[in-house]
């Protein structure tokens, strides 16, 4: 009985250790630091690509019309999303993000404040960019 319940244990250290090797070597992979992984989309070479990790949609800057924000409460803090909507019509899904993007260190639950200065932080650069966009605070 000890014996087996010492194996699970050994067993769930090593699922542990092996799933921190894959998220580095991941991280690495993507040439992303910490830093860069906190923002919800990236603006370069005329490009605005969202920042996710399996995959990674990109627009031109000049195919978009609009980014629509949202900040809603779920599940005892705050988050924010996000929708590309492009000239021609199609819109993207909605894109979620947290207040790590204001505090630029990773949280469990976000408060209002740190969602809301994460959303006028993005406004803020796509306005720069020459990029219409509309936030909705339903919170």
């Amino acid at each position: 009985m000890q014996a087996s319940m010492g194996m699970m244990i050994g067993a769930a250290v090593i699922a542990l250790l092996a799933a921190c090797a894959l998220l580095i070597a991941l991280m690495r992979r993507l040439g992303q630091d910490q830093g860069q992984l906190l923002d919800p989309f990236v603006i370069e070479d005329d490009w605005f690509t969202v920042n996710t990790l399996a995959n990674r949609p990109a627009y031109r800057l000049m195919d978009i019309d609009s980014v629509r924000f949202c900040l809603i409460h779920r599940r005892g803090g705050y988050l924010g999303t996000f929708q590309v909507v492009q000239k021609d019509g199609p819109k993207s899904r909605n894109f979620l993000f947290d207040g790590s993007a204001y505090t630029r260190r990773m949280q469990l639950s976000s408060s209002r404040d740190d969602v809301r200065r994460a959303i006028e932080k993005m406004q803020a650069e796509l306005r720069a960019h020459g990029i219409a966009n509309t936030a909705e605070i339903l919170a």
